[in-house]
């Protein structure tokens, strides 16, 4: 077996990555883990692959969060049972789910041992046993590839062993030859086949599948594969994708604000490219999804104001009263086969729920579009803005307070928005008269 000892220079790579994206870190606040998602062929390699890569980062000074498999602890007998993986599947995903919902700027890196897509294959295997009908597989694999779950996962890694190699690691270390229920070359031949049909049919529904056999592979290989990969992946995200049309390509109104049209978002090539990059790029036109939160009673609005260290120098923002939340098309927003509009939608949807910690499916039926030339006349940034109707009395806002000052956020009235003289800058006056309609003095 390879020792690590042997491979000294891609050790120091490996270390001189990880310092270079803590180094990032420090400038930019990514507001999520990358989540990652280990599965496959029992004794491929998953345990030692995931306790390599935890040391490593912890090591490194990385946060990191281990979601354990519950396999070993679930109440139900028999493993074959439908309800078995239904229960292992659920409390991953519960696991996930509080991650999400709680944690999500308390890690740099979430790793799941067995979890969604690891459900999705022992469906798949239990369906050709026929365990499962046709009914019940559709409803069991549409739930736990939903993509409000899906899309958050950055990576799955399907290591895969053969039934000869997986059956003499498990009884190297063993005193008995008796196989198991799962660990017999029937089961691990039918479910290497599962992982492979799952791979062909469910990839599209996470950002990154990658089957890994580890046959003829050292682990400790492997485990530098994963090691650099993650890297990559944290990198990523620290210097995020946004999303852009060409200027050439996109219909721009004479006006600064027009209704939103389906066609001409859908019909325009959304693209991403590093923000950096993006911003750079005076023949690059950024859609900004943001939402007006709107009470029930179309009478109060929530406005807020943003920390200046939130804000550039030349920020048409800075300290100003904004009457939306929002911000820019990320990478992760888009997911498969969605339209340009749909992922818009999705990139509102996350940055209310980051912001504000409010819960909020936008529809951009009536959305606007501004496109404010009055101090510059060839503008890289357009709204698109819509109302959310919220029930003010039950709404409960998290602020996130490294975006916008707590005390800051506030529920205003319209004769409070007339009458209160508020410093604004032009899309929330644009939002006011055109989406709230209320005429300012």
């Amino acid at each position: 077996m390879l020792s690590l000892n042997q491979i000294p220079e891609q050790i120091e790579r490996l270390e001189a990555k990880a310092k270079s994206v803590l180094q990032a870190k420090r400038d930019v606040r990514p507001r999520r883990p990358i989540i990652i998602e280990f599965c496959g062929t029992p004794k491929s390699g998953k345990t030692s692959c995931i306790n390599s890569l935890v040391i490593f980062l912890k090591r490194n000074k990385f946060r990191v969060k281990v979601l354990s498999e519950r396999a070993s602890i679930c109440p139900i007998r028999d493993k074959f049972d439908p309800n078995f993986n239904v229960w292992t599947g659920c409390h991953a995903l519960a696991e996930l789910a509080r991650i999400m919902s709680n944690e999500n700027k308390e890690y740099d890196v979430v790793i799941l041992d067995r979890g969604l897509f690891d459900a999705v294959c022992w469906f798949t295997w239990q369906k050709a046993r026929s365990y499962l009908n046709d009914d019940n597989f559709k409803v069991f694999t549409d739930f736990f590839l939903s993509k409000r779950w899906t899309s958050k996962i950055d990576v799955v890694y399907a290591l895969k062993a053969s039934p000869d190699t997986a059956l003499q690691r498990e009884y190297a270390n063993l005193l008995t030859r008796r196989s198991g229920s799962v660990m017999n070359k029937s089961v691990l031949l039918s479910y290497n086949k599962s992982i492979d049909n799952c791979i062909d049919e469910y990839s599209e529904h996470f950002q990154q599948v990658q089957s890994i056999n580890t046959d003829n592979e050292d682990q400790n290989k492997v485990s530098l594969k994963v090691t650099t990969d993650v890297l990559q992946a944290l990198d990523a995200l620290v210097s995020e994708k946004v999303a852009y049309f060409e200027k050439d390509d996109f219909v721009v109104a004479d006006e600064i604000s027009w209704k939103i049209s389906t066609e001409n978002i859908d019909s325009t090539e959304l693209k991403f490219a590093h923000r950096a990059e993006v911003e750079a790029n005076n023949q690059w036109l950024q859609p900004i999804p943001v939402g007006v939160i709107v009470s029930l009673d179309k009478k109060k609005v929530l406005a807020g104001k943003k920390v200046s260290r939130a804000t550039s120098e030349k920020s048409a923002e800075k300290g100003k009263i904004l009457f939306y939340f929002g911000g820019h098309v990320r990478r992760e927003d888009k997911y498969h086969g969605a339209s340009n509009l749909e992922v818009i939608q999705t990139a509102l949807q996350r940055e209310i729920k980051e912001e504000l910690g409010i819960d909020y499916a936008p529809n951009f039926e009536d959305a606007l579009c501004i496109f404010d030339r009055s101090k510059d006349p060839n503008p890289q940034h357009f709204a698109i803005a819509t109302l959310c109707f919220v029930d003010f009395e039950t709404m409960k806002v998290r602020v996130d307070t490294k975006e916008f000052g707590e005390r800051s956020i506030k529920m205003l009235s319209q004769d409070d928005v007339i009458n209160g003289k508020l410093k604004t800058e032009r899309w929330s006056q644009v939002i006011i008269q055109r989406l709230l309609q209320w005429s300012l003095i």
